[in-house]
């Protein structure tokens, strides 16, 4: 399988409030009521670009883990499947606006993201919500998939930090990578580009 792509961080927000608008639009219309998956595709971009979790963690966010007395946490606390560690995560105010007001129109008791049954939608779901979408769209991602969120906040927060190796340090500790060196394959960066920056000098 190609390695997935990044959203420049302007154009994710930008889809996130296209998708809502759409949603508070069919609310409003008479007699209409959407489905839950109407908006259910738009939090989950909005989540995963901004908690950086891999799929498999995000997928199994229950209601209990992000609210407390009804309303978005200021801080997700969870444990990742693939390494077991504990992870902290600060959550940005527009994000917890947007969990309070999909969970006061859609939500209910159990998983955040699922299906008919109550369970966890499955990866392979989301990857085709993201591949329609991406055509309905027209995303100019070449392959937009569920790992895309976690490499857009990934390239957004090397953006922001124009080269601080520190945030570099910071970040490679956040994805949970082995080492930097797996981080900088991860965001593609290349000795081309490390070539660069002795001319920045």
């Amino acid at each position: 399988m190609a390695a997935a792509d990044y959203m420049v961080w302007d154009e994710m927000k930008k889809l996130v409030e296209e998708l809502n608008r759409e949603l508070k639009s069919e609310i409003r219309a008479p007699g209409f009521k959407p489905k839950p998956s109407s908006g259910r595709l738009s939090l989950f971009i909005n989540l995963g670009c901004h908690t950086a979790l891999r799929v498999s963690d995000l997928l199994r966010l229950s209601w209990d883990a992000v609210l407390t007395n009804g309303s978005c946490r200021k801080v997700l606390v969870l444990k990742e499947k693939k390494t077991g560690k504990t992870r902290k995560i600060p959550l940005h105010e527009d994000v917890r606006k947007h969990v309070n007001w999909y969970y006061k129109n859609f939500g209910s008791p159990g998983y955040v993201f699922k299906n008919r049954n109550g369970d966890p939608v499955s990866d392979t779901f989301m990857r085709a919500e993201m591949t329609r979408l991406k055509k309905r769209k027209k995303i100019r991602v070449n392959n937009f998939s569920t790992h895309t969120l976690r490499k857009t906040w990934a390239h957004h927060v090397w953006e922001k930090a124009e080269g601080d190796a520190m945030v570099f340090e910071m970040m490679s500790m956040a994805l949970n990578h082995s080492s930097t060196k797996m981080t900088r394959i991860y965001l593609g960066i290349t000795d081309k580009e490390i070539s660069k920056l002795y001319l920045t000098v």
